[in-house]
């Protein structure tokens, strides 16, 4: 068994609440606490990657992530799940311009097509509407290898093509590290290099940090 908890390297990070991007009364971070299918069935069944979102809702200070640990960390010891934070702040007033726009039209739908939309988890609304208004910034390559010689390829990988170290922070996850890149970045020129390094390390969209993850394995 391993645990995860990144909260202190979180509160104490500067990529987040008090970074030159987040306006507060206007921005806000999302958790979402997901249960993903593939840590809960036995190794033999691979095809089952679906994850179902359990609770989401947002941060505007440090002060309230902290205040809402201890939820956090029994709702994903409960149920097996995970908690992840977004590395971008979230536009507010956007956010719920997009969900009140999925919700009518989703009724809409249900009206003229019954049993088109399904209704089972309003949290996928919630959710695809704060990917949608997240104030994209920080660039993540989730690096999934805990071989350090790997890693560092990973690093130099990530700085090669400019003058500058373009890491601002990391967090460690189950099976590597979420490395944390400044803007400008060329995330497509990264991906094809890391590529053909063989390791899996991708910079991948509408990034998100591991807060909390008990493994049971």
């Amino acid at each position: 068994m391993k645990i995860i908890n990144n909260i202190d390297l979180i509160c104490q990070s500067k990529i987040f609440w008090n970074s030159d991007i987040y306006k507060s009364g206007k921005h806000a971070y999302c958790v979402s606490i997901i249960k993903r299918m593939k840590d809960n069935m036995p190794d033999d069944i691979i095809n089952l990657k679906y994850n179902f979102i359990c609770d989401i809702f947002l941060i505007y200070d440090k002060e309230s992530l902290i205040e809402k640990m201890p939820y956090i960390i029994k709702f994903c010891d409960t149920y097996n799940a995970r908690a992840y934070l977004t590395l971008n702040p979230v536009d507010i007033s956007l956010m719920y311009k997009n969900f009140t726009y999925m919700c009518l039209n989703g009724l809409t739908k249900s009206y003229e097509m019954p049993g088109m939309e399904r209704f089972y988890n309003g949290n996928n609304f919630m959710d695809t509407s704060i990917i949608n208004s997240e104030v994209l910034y920080y660039y993540m390559a989730d690096c999934d290898t805990l071989i350090p010689e790997e890693q560092k390829k990973v690093r130099n990988t990530i700085n090669m093509f400019y003058d500058e170290n373009m890491i601002v922070d990391m967090f460690p996850t189950i099976n590597g590290i979420h490395y944390i890149i400044k803007s400008p970045f060329n995330t497509t020129l990264y991906n094809e290099t890391i590529e053909k390094s063989g390791i899996s390390a991708h910079c991948v969209p509408n990034p998100r940090i591991l807060i909390y993850y008990k493994s049971l394995k």
